[in-house]
C-alpha cells in the first residue's frame, strides 16, 4: 500500500486555508484504490479534524509534531508522547506563563493550575532570554517557528510517530516547515513545496494544493 505524509495548512489548504473540493475528491479516488492518506501537523488533531467532518478523506493525523497520533476511521488515539511534568514545571519557572499555550488531549488551553497530560507546549512570541533557556534543557526537541517556540518529548518527532502507523517503504512526504525535518531526512520519497524555506530537500514546482497533485502523480 502507498502512503502519502503531508503538512496541512501550508502544502493542502489554498490561500484561504480551504480545501478545494476537486482535491479531496482526487485524495478520496486514490484512496479508494489503496492509497493511506496521513497528515503531519504541529496543530491539534481537533483542528484538522474540522477539515474531514464534511467529507472524510483523512486516515491518520500525526498531531502536535508527533506527540499524538489520531486514528480518524477508529476514532481513536493509536500512539502519544507526553511531556514530563518536571520539564514543564521548569518551564513554567523561567517562562512567562503568559506566553505559554498548552496542548492535552482532547484540546489546546492557555496555561493554568492542572500540568497533568501535556503534549506539547508553544511559547509565544518568544525572546532570545526565553531561547536560551529552552535550548539549555535536555529531554525536548524544539521548534522555532515564526515567533513561537514549540516543544515536545525528546523521545519523539513526526517521522517516530509516523512509525507507529507503517514503517514500509511506500511513503510520500511533503514537507514544509523545520517540524517535517525528521520526515524528510528519513523517507527517500520526500518532497518540499516550492515557496519553503527548507533548503537541502527535492521541491517540487508548485505550492500548495498544485504541490499535492503533483506528489500524487509521483506516487503511480
Amino acid at each position: 500500500m502507498k502512503t502519502i505524509v503531508t503538512n496541512f495548512f501550508n502544502t493542502i489548504t489554498d490561500y484561504e486555508d480551504a480545501i478545494p473540493t476537486d482535491i479531496v475528491l482526487k485524495i478520496d479516488d486514490e484512496r479508494r484504490k489503496g492509497l493511506s492518506f496521513i497528515i503531519s501537523t504541529n496543530h491539534h488533531y481537533n483542528d484538522i479534524l474540522f477539515y474531514d467532518k464534511s467529507y472524510h478523506f483523512i486516515d491518520y493525523i500525526i498531531s502536535c509534531n508527533g506527540s499524538l497520533v489520531y486514528d480518524v476511521s477508529n476514532k481513536n488515539i493509536i500512539y502519544e508522547k507526553k511531556i514530563s511534568k518536571n520539564i514543564i514545571n521548569n518551564i513554567i519557572k523561567n517562562i512567562d506563563n503568559d506566553k505559554i499555550i498548552v496542548y492535552k488531549k482532547d484540546n489546546i488551553y492557555k496555561l493554568n493550575d492542572n500540568i497533568d497530560d501535556i503534549y506539547k507546549i508553544d511559547i509565544k512570541n518568544y525572546n532570545k532570554k526565553d531561547l536560551e533557556y529552552i535550548k539549555s534543557i535536555s529531554n525536548i526537541n524544539y521548534y522555532i517557528n515564526n515567533k513561537n517556540i514549540e516543544i515536545i518529548n525528546k523521545l519523539t518527532n513526526k517521522y517516530k510517530a509516523l512509525l507507529k502507523i507503517n514503517n514500509n517503504k511506500d511513503i510520500y512526504v511533503l514537507g514544509y516547515d523545520n517540524t517535517d525535518i525528521e520526515l524528510l531526512d528519513n523517507i527517500n520519497n520526500a518532497y518540499i513545496v516550492s515557496n519553503s524555506k527548507l533548503k537541502k530537500y527535492k521541491k517540487l514546482d508548485n505550492t500548495k494544493t498544485e504541490a499535492l497533485l503533483e506528489l500524487i502523480k509521483l506516487t503511480y
